[in-house]
């Protein structure tokens, strides 16, 4: 049977594999995948703890407020990211 998907393309529903590279990993590609999601949310954590418990101020800069703020965006993205990916 022919449809027409979001985007107005005519798509044909026996044609179309239901099955995403995301779901056919290995354990091994799941597993550097939550190693480098740990890494990456430990670096930005500790970014983050390090210009907050600063005592004398002098980390209190635009570009070094710039750095912090970026590492809190990669620490918000995979909360967005993440559940939309089951796997």
């Amino acid at each position: 049977m022919k449809g027409k998907d979001f985007f107005g393309n005519i798509s044909y529903e026996n044609n179309v594999n239901s099955h995403s590279f995301v779901s056919s990993d290995s354990s091994v590609g799941k597993g550097f995948k939550l190693l480098a999601y740990g890494l990456i949310a430990d670096s930005n954590s500790l970014v983050i703890a390090a210009f907050k418990l600063n005592p004398n101020g002098k980390l209190r800069t635009v570009n070094n407020m710039f750095i912090v703020s970026m590492a809190a965006g990669d620490l918000l993205l995979p909360l967005g990211s993440i559940p939309e990916r089951k796997t």
